[in-house]
């Protein structure tokens, strides 16, 4: 599976590409706006010099969802700010995936163990993106 987000809101880019199916749309909450000039290292000072310090080391794969977003939430929390309220940008973003496996669903719930590939060879990939956007540019 393969997933993306449009920037804002449902995108006609992906709309138009054969295979990927539009979702639905996120909440709308992000860190990167606090990721400038330097207020995101502040925050983690506020979080490290607390007793939430150990969020600081819980970044691998199974430790929670995004590390980012949990030390910004932390760090704001500890500050008596509204989290939810400052992490939240107002806007929701098209969220799509293109599925590489005829079971993907099934997979992704674990009803089975093994996928099932589209079995879609080489040379037929080749030809349709020659075809498609290749071929129209030179």
């Amino acid at each position: 599976m393969i997933d993306t987000m449009g920037a804002f809101g449902k995108t006609p880019i992906y709309n138009r590409l054969k295979g990927w199916k539009f979702v639905g749309y996120t909440k709308g909450y992000t860190h990167y706006h606090f990721s400038a000039n330097g207020l995101y290292e502040k925050i983690v000072e506020v979080v490290e010099n607390s007793p939430y310090s150990d969020i600081l080391h819980s970044y691998k794969y199974g430790q929670g969802a995004n590390w980012k977003m949990r030390v910004v939430k932390k760090g704001l929390e500890i500050l008596g700010l509204p989290s939810r309220k400052l992490l939240n940008i107002g806007f929701s973003r098209g969220y799509y995936i293109y599925p590489l496996a005829a079971n993907w669903k099934e997979f992704l719930r674990m009803e089975t163990d093994s996928i099932k590939p589209f079995d879609l060879p080489f040379s037929d990939l080749v030809n349709h993106w020659w075809e498609r956007w290749l071929s129209k540019r030179l």
